[in-house]
């Protein structure tokens, strides 16, 4: 029995590992760079946004540390969110054919879209934590916290992602919908802002984002103290939010995995 149980699980992983590599291959397929879109397109963003608040508007981050820094230990985290949610959505319904045809486990695709962006994620941030260390910022004992912080966002795309894949099989306006959604959240968490500028009860209502606790997380990984402490609020904040999307997504998947073939 255990040994049936091993081989079961040895199966679905390597079911996994192929899966999520098979997505990596056919996002990346025909185009002349490659998986290099990657890593151009975050930099891309981030030099943007740097130039324009910079320059263009001439803010500067408050605190020890200054705005690109800041930037871009805030938006590594915001890249792997914003992508695995993005390709989780749309996980199900992009792979029809296999779930209709096939005994594939309908959980494995979400998962291999999280597992593929990652990857994505590693290559994204050993590229900013290279640019950070010639900004003067190079890694320190702080970087531990860095397991911590990833724990934070592959525990909430896997959470979210779970139940706007499973969403979109029914309503087709969710893929749609993500993307707006992301834009306003984004916006509504302090990357390009800090919430220490904000008024006492603007600050508390920043705070029960849980994405501010994963953006905080990062940039102490990344940058150490002078980037800002963790702030207990953020955290209960993003534990509570974080505990109920699992049980929501455990019970969702429980109830519905076995008509995803039938509504797809």
């Amino acid at each position: 029995m255990d040994n049936s149980r091993a081989e079961s699980r040895a199966s679905r992983f390597s079911l996994l590992f192929y899966l999520a590599r098979r997505e990596l291959g056919r996002r990346y397929a025909g185009s002349l760079l490659g998986p290099a879109w990657a890593l151009v397109f975050p930099a891309l963003q981030i030099a943007l946004y740097w130039g324009v608040f910079r320059y263009g508007l001439r803010i500067e981050a408050q605190g020890e540390v200054p705005l690109g820094p800041m930037l871009i230990a805030g938006m590594v985290p915001w890249f792997a969110l914003a992508e695995a949610l993005t390709t989780m959505t749309a996980s199900l319904k992009a792979n029809a054919s296999l779930v209709k045809r096939t005994a594939l486990p309908a959980e494995l695709l979400p998962l291999s879209s999280l597992a593929a962006a990652a990857c994505v994620h590693g290559a994204v941030l050993i590229l900013a934590a290279a640019a950070l260390w010639l900004l003067g910022y190079a890694p320190g004992p702080y970087l531990a916290a860095l397991l911590y912080a990833a724990l934070c966002v592959a525990l909430l795309a896997l959470s979210l992602g779970t139940l706007l894949a499973l969403a979109n099989v029914a309503f087709s306006d969710v893929a749609q919908a993500v993307g707006a959604v992301l834009l306003l959240w984004f916006w509504a968490t302090p990357i390009l802002w800090r919430a220490e500028a904000l008024p006492e009860g603007w600050r508390r209502l920043a705070s029960a984002n849980p994405l501010t606790h994963v953006v905080e997380a990062y940039r102490y990984a990344l940058l150490g103290p002078r980037a800002g402490g963790f702030d207990g609020a953020a955290a209960l904040s993003f534990w509570a939010v974080a505990a109920l999307l699992c049980l929501t997504a455990w019970l969702a998947l429980r109830r519905f995995k076995r008509e995803v073939a039938d509504l797809l």
